[in-house]
């Protein structure tokens, strides 16, 4: 009965094209002989050229699509569950500026780490990061523009909370990373300011 609703939704309100590939995905990655890969010294999970990632991320950022956020976290999920499962995680997802939130309505990558399965060693905290201006969007500049546009973008509203986390590993996630301007800016307003028994790494889930 569902499958006669929904082919009658879509006669009347034709789903776009990436809508359609995630609706047939069960997972991302899934023949990749890596876990992770490494772009200078950032982590990233996937390759963006793919169509079926690249259709995942367009319609969890931009069209706020239940499933595609369910189909990034069971990837990042599966790259926490190959790490040392003695060591203890803070995801911390990259934050949009005010106009950027407000105008969409919802964090992208906050929507992947709430989708993501509870695990013992791992917490989320939205409150490390700030985005302390709007930004133009890195997708309308060319490379050599991105890390000037993102100077200064974020801080750390609450560097007390850091001492919460001295036994744990920081990870800050994007969605997508090109250049690596975003999320290495974003490394660089904690790294100066966390307990010296703390690691930052970088991590996205394409490149």
């Amino acid at each position: 009965m569902l499958n006669i609703v929904e082919k009658i939704i879509d006669i009347i309100f034709p789903p776009r094209d990436t809508e359609k590939r995630v609706r047939l995905l069960c997972d991302l990655g899934e023949n990749l002989e890596s876990n992770e890969f490494k772009f200078r010294d950032q982590y990233y999970l996937c390759d963006y050229t793919d169509k079926d990632v690249r259709a995942t991320v367009i319609e969890n950022k931009y069209h706020h699509n239940s499933r595609a956020a369910q189909l990034a976290a069971k990837t990042i999920a599966r790259w926490l569950e190959s790490q040392d499962r003695d060591t203890k995680y803070v995801l911390v997802p990259i934050p949009l500026g005010a106009r950027r939130q407000q105008d969409r309505g919802y964090n992208q990558v906050s929507e992947i780490l709430k989708a993501l399965p509870v695990m013992d060693n791992v917490v989320i905290d939205e409150s490390l990061l700030l985005r302390t201006r709007d930004t133009t969007a890195q997708t309308t500049l060319e490379k050599h523009e991105r890390l000037a546009n993102m100077v200064d973008a974020f801080s750390c509203p609450h560097p007390e909370q850091l001492h919460n986390y001295s036994d744990r590993t920081i990870v800050i996630i994007d969605d997508v990373t090109t250049t690596g301007a975003t999320l290495g800016v974003a490394r660089a307003a904690l790294e100066p300011i966390v307990p010296e028994t703390t690691k930052v790494l970088c991590l996205a889930l394409a490149h």
